[in-house]
């Protein structure tokens, strides 16, 4: 995986990417030219490491407006019963409604309880 232009499945990287040592993590940002489609977008290799090191201990990255202005996301990995990955699920929203005034880390882990609850469900090949 490379973060490649700031598309909408960066997200979903970048919840399964602190599968990959940070110093490797970096390394791979600075070998992309990274995109900023709008002022919101990270396109710090250190940057973007340190929120991977956050969804690595919260489960799961958020972008807000980083995408398309005015589009929140929230996205998990899913893994096999062994813990091997094989997937992302991400959920996408307009930012006025999503999260509005729910509370983020509640939806981020029901969001990580449902990439679990998936992966609990595939066969390791």
């Amino acid at each position: 995986m490379t973060f490649g232009s700031r598309q909408i499945d960066e997200l979903r990287g970048e919840a399964i990417y602190p599968e990959v040592d940070p110093p490797e993590r970096i390394d791979r940002c600075r070998e992309t030219e990274l995109e900023a489609p709008n002022p919101h977008t990270l396109a710090d290799p250190k940057a973007i490491n340190k929120r991977i090191g956050q969804a690595a201990s919260d489960g799961c990255p958020w972008w807000t407006d980083e995408w398309k202005v005015g589009i929140t996301s929230v996205a998990a990995p899913i893994l096999t019963p062994s813990g091997r990955l094989v997937a992302a699920l991400g959920i996408y929203g307009p930012t006025y409604r999503f999260p509005g005034t729910h509370d983020p880390a509640a939806i981020g882990r029901r969001v990580v309880e449902v990439g679990r609850h998936i992966g609990d469900h595939l066969e390791d090949t």
